[in-house]
């Protein structure tokens, strides 16, 4: 009976390496660093292949100032009386995550009222 010892042959494939660039890329962006490069330098050796990834950017977008530019008043009010619990501040770096989260207790605070 045959044994199977190790992993299955791999070979490689570019596409892999442009899609984790673009992760890589896209990660950058949502720290809030949105002017990014990414670059892959491939080396090849016989059967094996290495790729290292050189990511540069810029210093992160920080957040300048705060503003609620609803224009029905009652919700202005109501997103007013719970700023002070935001998660965002100012001169804090730019985080996608963080965005997403306070969109979503503004919007559970609402959805209370």
């Amino acid at each position: 009976m045959p044994t199977e010892i190790g992993q299955a042959t791999r070979h490689y494939q570019r596409q892999v390496t442009e899609q984790t660039q673009q992760i890589l890329a896209n990660r950058a962006v949502n720290q809030g660093f949105f002017e990014v490069q990414v670059k892959a330098e491939v080396k090849q050796k016989k059967r094996k292949a290495s790729v290292l990834y050189l990511v540069s950017v810029r210093p992160p977008h920080r957040i300048s100032a705060l503003r609620n530019a609803v224009s029905d008043s009652v919700i202005h009010r109501s997103i007013d009386a719970i700023q002070d619990s935001s998660l965002l501040r100012p001169g804090e770096a730019y985080q996608l995550d963080l965005l997403k989260r306070d969109r979503e207790r503004i919007n559970t605070s609402l959805r209370r009222r």
